[in-house]
């Protein structure tokens, strides 16, 4: 009975007892992965366009032009907030 209880937490189809006592969690964890949702966008962008997280160069020649599909892409992230898209 135990282990079909916590196979169930585990598959995430009913909350843990914790969340359950707790509703205060519950709302906590759904902000929490509503503010790092945009981060993980982030992160994984760069990586799509070949860019460092960092900010430093890497050994390949840097290119001034601007990419039409980084522009694309630039643009679908930013969600048509012009302010961001001016500023590249």
């Amino acid at each position: 009975m135990k282990a079909e209880e916590f196979l169930k937490v585990l598959a995430g189809k009913c909350q843990d007892i914790m969340s359950q006592l707790n509703t205060q969690r519950v709302r906590e964890k759904k902000e929490n992965r509503a503010a790092i949702r945009p981060i993980i966008e982030t992160i994984l962008f760069c990586a799509e366009q070949d860019l460092p997280l960092r900010g430093d160069c890497d050994s390949r020649p840097f290119a001034l032009e601007k990419s039409e599909k980084k522009m694309a892409n630039l643009e679908l992230c930013c969600n048509s907030e012009q302010i961001l898209v001016m500023k590249i």
